[in-house]
This record gives C-alpha cells, structure tokens and sequence, in this order.
C-alpha cells in the first residue's frame, strides 16, 4: 500500500508542475518545455509528498507551542527573513516541517520545499537543489514563471551550470524580479544537516541568505535541522537568522493498522515503541476486568 501511495503521489506531483503551464502551452510552446527541463532537472524524492511518510502526526502542547512561534515569525514583517529549526529528534524535526507545509498550503503562502535525506537518489546534495525550488516556484508563485522563462533563454544552459550561485542568479533571483504577487511566501528545507558535503551546507545557506535578503518581503526560508553546526553562527548568515528549538519527546502516530503508536528518544539515538491495545474482557481472565498489554 504504501508504495502504491508513494507512486501516486509521484505521479500527481509530476502531473502538477508539467501542467502548471498546460493551459498556455497551446500558445506558447516553449513554456511547457522549459517545465520539463526543470523537472528533469530536479530532486523529486525530497518534494513534499514523494516520502514514505505516516499521517500528519499529533504534536505535544509544548511542540505546538514552538511551531505556533515559527508561524509568527513568517506572519511578522519586522521578523529576520531566515528561521533555523532545530531538534536533537529526528521524527520530532520532520514532523514539524510537514506541519509547517500543511500550514502555508493552507494559507495560500506555500513556494516550495525540499526533504534532504541520504535514502533517495539526488536528495542528499546541492546539486539538484535550486531546480527543485524553481519548478515548484512555477506552480505556487504568479508570475514567476514567465520572468523564468525570460532567464532561461537567455541562458538555455543554466541547468547544466555546476555553480549553485549561478542557478540562484538565473533561476530564482532574476526571475523573482519579475513577480508583482504579494508576499510573504514561505520554502521549507526539512534536515540540512542530512546533505553529505558540509561545504554543499554552507553554500545552499549562503545561497538561502542572498534570496531573502534580496527579496525579504516575498520570501522567507525555514531551515530545519538535527544538528548545532558552525554554520548558523557565521557572522554573514547568523546575523539574520532567527534560532528556535523545539523540544525534544513523544510523537503520537497512527500506523497503518490505525493503532496509536508511541515513538519516544532514548539515549543513544534508540527509539522506544509502545503499544497500548484496548481493554480486553476473557472469560478465562474474569478475575482482571480491565488489562493492558504493553510491548517495549
């Protein structure tokens, strides 16, 4: 079943950005190519949606309380432009950037977002991570496409450009010029920490920080991380960073059965599973009216 969902999600999403410009492809037909070229381009495991993810999970009182504060900094317009995300919890961490999609989606303020991880092809590197931003920008921001389109023929071989800065000039800044939409619109980065090259970490961060600071009324980046690097700290970047922790605990999830599962830290990076099954009445345990079963 779930790779089953996972294929139909993949598949809508490809459906989505190709046609995002369907309905002028008739007029323009360059448009819908410049698309696909993005596409294929593009990390589409670490879209939102293309993850082997459970349902949305319950999120404890003082997890709710942390990503209500995110929320506000994005609603602020006095707020520094870049938030960092932190927790020690994987799945607490995660949680929280589904949490946040589902809450622009919402909104009508969603550009874009990108899941690092080293289990899926292209998703655990810079390489592929400005053309993923652009072709969700296509679909979510009005008017970005066609100051896109503009840059990408002046330049027809951005895509194949080895230079992260280059990409962001041509593909998200310039591009970004041409957009009158009203903002803020928010892009998610869910475990930098997870891209193998620290050097591709400090660049996609630089890289974050010449997009905001350009265009701060427009776009605002959450960079969600399991780990306190240097990086953040950098005098260029941490002077418009605004840090939250959200802290550490239990997630309540529901499996595939639709049984409550408890997935708790330890330390040492072990995870607690706890079942709790309803109360069982037997005749051959008419003594114990009411019992739970517990499986550690």
């Amino acid at each position: 079943m779930m790779v089953t969902f996972e294929s139909q999600s993949r598949t809508t999403t490809i459906q989505i950005l190709v046609s995002a410009t369907h309905s002028s492809s008739e007029q323009y037909p360059e448009r819908k190519s410049v698309t696909i070229k993005l596409y294929h381009a593009s990390a589409l495991g670490a879209l939102y949606g293309s993850q082997d993810h459970l349902p949305l999970p319950e999120i404890l009182d003082a997890q709710t309380e942390v990503i209500q504060r995110a929320w506000q900094w994005f609603s602020s317009q006095e707020s520094k432009p870049l938030l960092c995300l932190y927790s020690p919890s994987t799945s607490v961490k995660s949680a929280a950037a589904r949490v946040l999609v589902e809450k622009a989606k919402k909104h009508g303020q969603f550009a874009a977002s990108f899941f690092f991880t080293p289990l899926r092809d292209n998703c655990s590197s810079a390489e592929r991570f400005i053309p993923t931003i652009a072709v969700q920008l296509v679909k979510n921001i009005p008017g970005f496409y066609d100051s896109l389109n503009r840059s990408m023929h002046v330049d027809p071989f951005v895509l194949e450009r080895s230079s992260l800065e280059t990409q962001v000039d041509q593909l998200i800044l310039e591009p970004l010029h041409g957009v009158t939409a009203r903002g803020p619109f928010l892009i998610i980065i869910d475990a930098l920490d997870k891209c193998a090259s620290e050097e591709d970490q400090h660049e996609i961060l630089t890289q974050i920080s010449r997009i905001v600071l350009a265009h701060q009324d427009l776009i605002r980046f959450a960079v969600l991380t399991s780990e306190r690097g240097r990086l953040f700290n950098e005098p260029e970047i941490g002077s418009i960073v605004c840090p939250l922790t959200l802290p550490d605990g239990t997630i309540l999830e529901r499996d595939t059965s639709g049984e409550k599962m408890d997935f708790s830290k330890r330390e040492g990076g072990e995870k607690r599973f706890s079942l709790v099954a309803s109360f069982l009445y037997t005749s051959a345990y008419f003594a114990f009216p009411r019992l739970s079963i517990f499986f550690f």
